[in-house]
């Protein structure tokens, strides 16, 4: 068997290996890797935050020793500076001016939502709270987009004198979203878990919002349709991140949750929609039975509204609401898409 070599040098080459000294200060500051890129390192450009490689010209001298510094008359120092200055000056197009918008939008996320993330039974103790949001967006561009839409979408329903504004600032920032993630090539792992399944739960709440933005009452339930499909479909590299959750600190809530959705109503509320769909002639079996599941997930958002306390009842029911499209099978789908009036 080999002998390994002396454990102190190994530490010492995997740590210069990986460490490196020619990051920008703001990273070394927040102790995240800096990918040193300049003249403005990615995280920093992501970020919004001033990258000091930006201040930093390559032609600047280096500092000068005591011994030159007495050498150097007053007239040339002050020639120095001003150079110094005029070439931070050029630099400074270079760094991205301050976006008042998207910092507007950012503060609604964080104090207006407080509770988007609260479906636990304690409303006031959120599972995620939207701090955890914005910390995993700043180094993802396609969720701090779809961030920046959801909480633009959220102003629309209150500012109705800059609704128009809001909700295309919404739509904009979740395209662009959506563009980033297409094009991501997401391979779910233990670092970016979070960040997928914050997306994807953004995203379908955006799109179920947006389900009445057309005033043809008629269209809406093609806008539903339409939902359904985007939602279930990023959600299939949602529940790829569900498997990293359900064995980390939240193993015992999420299989609570899991169990929950498995829970089918049985109230009275929906008997009668019950009779139509198993005594229909135009719904074949594997439609019946899903049509007959959708309907008893439905009946249970009743059951849990009369069984929970008035401080439990809206988290308990969005949990189901939120859960109800995932839930349904491809036989309600496309007994819906045949416009089926069981369905």
């Amino acid at each position: 068997m080999p002998t390994p070599g002396p454990t102190g040098a190994a530490d010492n080459s995997r740590r210069r290996h990986t460490k490196s000294r020619l990051g920008c200060g703001e990273c070394k500051a927040r102790r995240i890797k800096c990918d040193e890129t300049h003249p403005v390192c990615k995280r920093c450009s992501i970020g919004g935050r001033q990258c000091p490689f930006s201040l930093l010209a390559p032609s600047l001298p280096l500092p000068a020793t005591v011994g030159t510094l007495s050498s150097v008359s007053p007239a040339a120092s002050v020639e120095s500076r001003h150079t110094q200055n005029s070439t931070i000056a050029e630099m400074a197009p270079l760094v991205p001016s301050a976006n008042a918008d998207q910092a507007r939008l950012l503060h609604n996320f964080m104090t207006r939502r407080p509770d988007l993330f609260s479906f636990a039974d304690q409303p006031t103790e959120p599972r995620f709270s939207t701090g955890t949001v914005v910390r995993e967006s700043l180094d993802c561009p396609y969720l701090l987009n779809q961030v920046l839409a959801i909480s633009a979408r959220h102003l629309a329903t209150y500012d109705l004198e800059q609704q128009d504004t809001y909700i295309l600032q919404a739509q904009s920032y979740q395209t662009h979203a959506l563009r980033l993630f297409t094009q991501s090539s997401i391979q779910v792992d233990e670092d970016n878990h979070l960040q997928v399944l914050f997306f994807s739960s953004l995203l379908g709440i955006q799109k179920l919002c947006d389900i009445g933005l057309d005033e043809n009452r008629a269209n809406a339930f093609d806008h539903f349709l339409r939902f359904l499909d985007i939602y279930r479909g990023v959600r299939i590299v949602g529940m790829q991140a569900w498997q990293f959750m359900i064995r980390g600190k939240f193993k015992d809530e999420f299989h609570a949750d899991q169990a929950r959705n498995e829970i089918l109503g049985s109230g009275v509320e929906t008997q009668l929609l019950h009779e139509l769909i198993s005594e229909s002639l135009g719904l074949d079996e594997m439609q019946k039975q899903h049509c007959s599941e959708a309907c008893a997930r439905l009946q249970t958002v009743y059951d849990v509204a009369r069984a929970a306390s008035p401080d439990e009842v809206r988290s308990q029911i969005a949990l189901h609401v939120f859960s109800w499209p995932l839930m349904v099978g491809e036989g309600f789908l496309s007994a819906a898409r045949s416009r089926r009036p069981e369905a």
